[in-house]
């Protein structure tokens, strides 16, 4: 054989080598990209060839926030997910992310406090003569009761309140220089399987969900037609594929694609687009090295990869983004977040939720293209301190028996408010009220299965069972807020709740979590 025929030879091998090493290469993980500040996940399967792929069902029946459509996704459909770029068959997460940290949150709070008082001082000049003034000085969109507002060609402008306005403005600006402001930030990433697709189709993804927004992408930005400096910083980030302005400048999308994953970070800004709206600009442009900070990928993950349809909820990191929104509030000019609101809520008993979603299927190793059969919800649950002294009161005896201590420690969950306040994402939501503080109606319904069925309550609290029949609960137990399309979708025939606590051996005191499986088929 000659040399150029073996050369030609090892070439190919080579590359057939290359082919099957990719091949067998793992996809890259979605949880390398989401760190512990995560206080909302939700996974689904993006769809595999041209099957249309069920979502998990079990999410929509959980309550949850609603995911952005900003991510150009519905719902994490899994067919848009595949049409996105995403890997064929691969797990694709959406995650809301909470400040970074308690220095950073206080700080936040602070800053957007003294912006709001910055604001409302320079609102409170701008009545009568005070509008010509603002329109002199160019500042009259940052006053909304001036935007519109025809000059007074008779007003006699005083000296001292155009002064007094130029001031204030400069206070304001000066604090706008200093704040941290309090964005919303979501971000959808998963193993990436169609390289450059999203760059080459964001305009008609946009459409197709009714997004109004431009669209940059880099080395192809056209100077004049709506980029700003923070734009073209942003196209120079390493992987950046497309950055698009939306909702008028409220909304940054910034995609990438990095280190084997296609990455959406979607932030959006806080307030109203009437006050805010005509200095998106100027407000990007000063807390632009916060953006990039958020950009960077995380050097912790939040838990480990998700091989199904999966959900977690972190109520500290939520609590977190509550009070993001208390700030934004402020940023609002509004100091009374609380006015008129009433909230009751006992320390929850789990901090960190983990819902998996799995079937037959799942667990006999069948294909991902194929539509899942039966399907039981498996929940890992984190006990706070609360939690595991809480847990402790169904020691000693069957769980049956110890039903009563626990559900003594049970107070009303009450959440009421008069009047507007800030878009809680914990407080006062189906999550707070149907998840974290309903576990604590856990041994309510131990107490009416076992009333109504002995043989309906097995085991003790470290090891149980429940069998749960369809149609209504026994004993008239209503559903917990939030929980109304669970037990819609539980009543239409039998379950068993089977649940064991995971951790070392010394007790309920040491043990590390919880875990739950709710199985269709079973209950009686």
């Amino acid at each position: 054989m000659s040399r150029t025929r073996l050369a030609l030879l090892g070439l190919l091998l080579a590359v057939i080598a290359g082919l099957a090493w990719l091949a067998s290469r793992p996809a890259a993980d979605p949880m390398d990209a989401i760190g512990p500040e995560a206080a909302y996940i939700a996974c689904e399967r993006a769809a595999v060839g041209e099957v249309m792929a069920a979502r998990d069902p079990w999410r929509a029946r959980l309550p949850g926030p609603q995911i952005p459509r900003g991510l150009m996704s519905n719902d994490l459909a899994p067919y848009d997910l595949r049409e996105l770029g995403f890997a064929e068959g691969e797990m694709v997460c959406a995650a809301w992310l909470a400040p970074p940290s308690e220095e950073a949150l206080a700080q936040i709070s602070s800053e957007a406090q003294a912006v709001g008082e910055a604001m409302r001082a320079l609102e409170g000049l701008g009545r009568g003569c005070g509008c010509v003034a603002a329109q002199q000085l160019a500042i009259t969109p940052w006053i909304s009761r001036c935007r519109g507002a025809a000059r007074r060609g008779r007003c006699e402008l005083d000296p001292a309140i155009e002064a007094q306005m130029a001031e204030r403005f400069d206070a304001l600006q000066a604090e706008l220089a200093e704040t941290r402001l309090p964005r919303r930030h979501w971000r959808l990433v998963g193993p990436v399987g169609r390289t450059g697709r999203f760059r080459a189709l964001h305009a008609s993804f946009a459409s197709r969900l009714g997004i109004a927004g431009e669209g940059y992408v880099p080395g192809e930005t056209a100077p004049g037609f709506g980029a700003t400096p923070t734009i073209d910083a942003l196209l120079q980030l390493e992987g950046v594929q497309v950055v698009l302005r939306m909702d008028s400048g409220r909304a940054l999308l910034i995609v990438r694609e990095l280190e084997d994953l296609l990455i959406f970070d979607l932030f959006e800004h806080p307030g109203s687009a009437e006050r805010w709206g005509p200095h998106f600009e100027v407000l990007d442009a000063v807390s632009y090295a916060q953006l990039t900070e958020r950009l960077a990928l995380p050097s912790a993950r939040s838990g480990p990869r998700p091989t199904v349809p999966t959900l977690i909820y972190d109520h500290d990191m939520l609590t977190r983004l509550d009070a993001v929104a208390t700030a934004a509030w402020a940023l609002e000019g509004q100091l009374e977040p609380t006015r008129g609101e009433t909230w009751k809520v006992q320390p929850p008993v789990f901090v960190r939720y983990r819902f998996e979603s799995r079937s037959e299927d799942d667990e006999e190793g069948a294909a991902p293209d194929q539509i899942p059969r039966e399907q039981a919800l498996e929940l890992f649950a984190v006990p706070t301190e609360a939690g595991r002294a809480w847990l402790s009161l169904g020691e000693g005896g069957g769980l049956a028996d110890r039903a009563a201590a626990m559900a003594e420690t049970r107070e009303p969950y009450v959440f009421s408010r008069r009047g507007p306040g800030p878009e809680y994402a914990l407080r006062g939501s189906e999550m707070e009220a149907g998840l974290f503080d309903g576990a604590r109606s856990f041994p309510r319904l131990v107490g009416a299965l076992s009333a109504a069925d002995v043989a309906a309550v097995e085991g003790n609290i470290a090891a149980f069972t429940l069998r749960i029949p369809g149609g209504p609960l026994p004993g008239e137990l209503e559903s917990r807020p939030g929980l109304g399309r669970l037990r819609t979708h539980l009543s239409t025939r039998g379950h068993t709740l089977e649940g064991t606590l995971e951790g070392t051996q010394e007790g309920i005191g040491d043990a590390s979590f919880m875990r739950l499986r709710l199985a269709p088929g079973r209950g009686r």
